[in-house]
């Protein structure tokens, strides 16, 4: 079975159940970049390599040609607990998120312009998830409930921009492009987190 490995810079062993070809085809060289990736379409195939290999981490769209990949989710967790399971969905829907982590998921994320850099944070984050250690995050049982939801959306974006933060060596006006956020919104958001950032030299008028 994989082990996990702690050290973020280290590869790990990734499935991306999608069926959007273009979509994976743009984002695939980034995060093989990073990780060892490989993909399936669909369920029957996705079903074929799971049965092959662990992995470290599983990446599942809710939609598929023949069902939904939220059905993957106990078949991974039965063959391996510590595989991080990231869900992908179209549109920010309550109800789907309920069900991902009804199901077993550790995280999930909307579709993006951003998909590619949110990605390469959450596949960490889930796999150290999915390993019981002290990330932060609340239970399964606790996410369930709008407010322990919100408890969980809030924790995620910490993490989300801590990590950006150490991608990007403290400096957060790169931290915010690579986010697609406002500079100042950044600083307010880090600011309140109590996050710490790097000096940057200030603008001459």
């Amino acid at each position: 079975m994989s082990g996990l490995r702690l050290e973020t810079d280290t590869a790990l062993s990734v499935l991306w159940v999608d069926d959007d070809p273009l979509l994976i085809s743009a984002i695939r060289p980034v995060l093989r970049v990073h990780h060892e990736l490989e993909t399936a379409g669909c369920l029957a195939e996705a079903r074929q390599r799971l049965a092959a290999k662990v992995y470290d981490a599983a990446i599942l769209d809710q939609s598929l040609p023949d069902g939904s990949g939220f059905d993957l989710i106990p078949l991974i967790k039965e063959r391996s607990p510590t595989t991080g399971v990231l869900v992908l969905t179209g549109d920010d829907n309550y109800r789907s998120v309920v069900t991902a982590i009804r199901r077993g998921a550790d995280d999930y994320l909307v579709k993006s312009d951003q998909l590619a850099a949110e990605l390469l944070i959450r596949i960490a984050l889930v796999s150290l998830h999915a390993s019981r250690l002290d990330t932060g995050l609340p239970t399964i049982a606790e996410s369930l409930s709008p407010g322990g939801l919100r408890a969980f959306l809030a924790s995620a974006e910490r993490r989300f921009l801590s990590r950006a933060l150490e991608l990007c060596d403290g400096n957060l006006s790169e931290a915010a492009r690579r986010l697609g956020i406002g500079r100042s919104t950044a600083f307010a958001k880090a600011s309140e987190l109590g996050l710490r950032t790097r000096r940057e030299p200030e603008i001459s008028p």
